[in-house]
């Protein structure tokens, strides 16, 4: 059975570092937002793009039936809710990793009131599995 593999973490946890291990179709939503090598998330952009990629990954795990991981912040379960309800509907086996770092260090100069926002609306998932950046 094919798996679906969603890597969740703050800004700065390793999750990008997590993945290049990956053997399966790896897409960091974040490089949906880097233009020229310069990373620009804006919540403008990200309240079209995100649902744009799950569909993208939705129609990957109808037709390919591969194994894909999908990395992003997540912070909350209804933010990857679609991407597991894909997994139910194609019978992909879903794994959800959090990757925590005891001293993040994010590339992407997150504003620090999105990162406290994001700090206050964390939900853990007990389906997750815990992994250290």
């Amino acid at each position: 059975m094919a798996k679906l593999t969603i890597v969740r973490g703050l800004p700065g946890s390793g999750k990008s570092t997590f993945i290049k291990n990956f053997t399966a179709l790896k897409i960091d939503r974040d490089d949906f937002f880097t233009r020229d090598g310069i990373y620009e998330w804006s919540h403008r952009e990200a309240d079209w793009i995100y649902p744009l990629i799950d569909s993208f990954i939705t129609i990957i795990m109808a037709t390919m039936k591969c194994d894909i991981v999908v990395c992003d912040v997540f912070p909350t379960m209804s933010s990857y809710s679609a991407l597991v309800s894909a997994a139910e509907k194609y019978q992909y086996d879903l794994i959800i990793n959090k990757v925590v770092k005891d001293d993040p260090q994010s590339i992407h100069d997150v504003d620090p009131d999105d990162l406290a926002e994001m700090i206050n609306t964390w939900e853990d998932d007990p389906r997750e599995v815990v992994v250290h950046g």
